[in-house]
């Protein structure tokens, strides 16, 4: 993506595939910038966040900001199990363009939080079909 992204922004869009350049401008759209092909987009200032892992609070979205970028990509390993870092990151929006993705950290993290979900209301339904009039006892 990187590749594509400096191949697009140099204007040697046509060695790129058409499919990757329509995403990435969809991309690109999305945080706000834009560009046709008769007048090459300005410069992108593109602040890449990640690996946080706990460690991001409100005095780094205010040196992001001092950064002055563009756009904000953060791509994951945000917070273990805990929702700090993205309720943290979403001050931003407003402030500049914003996309995150998530990390293989944050991936499983939330996998485990479905089974822990879905083992709870497992438990909860056999819990409730027992005490049910005419239940058989297991």
């Amino acid at each position: 993506l990187a590749s594509a992204l400096a191949m697009w922004w140099s204007g040697r869009e046509q060695s790129c595939s058409n499919r990757l350049l329509r995403r990435l401008s969809s991309v690109l759209a999305a945080l706000g910038v834009r560009s046709t092909p008769a007048a090459p987009p300005r410069r992108l200032r593109l602040a890449v966040v990640g690996d946080c892992h706990g460690q991001y609070n409100e005095d780094d979205n205010a040196a992001l900001l001092a950064l002055v970028p563009d756009a904000a990509l953060f791509v994951g390993d945000y917070d273990n199990e805990a929702a700090d870092i993205p309720r943290t990151i979403a001050k931003l929006h407003g402030a500049l363009p914003v996309a995150s993705i998530m990390g293989n950290h944050d991936a499983w993290y939330l996998s485990k939080l479905i089974a822990r979900e879905r083992m709870a209301l497992d438990s909860a339904s056999s819990s409730a079909s027992s005490l049910a009039p005419g239940a058989q006892p297991r």
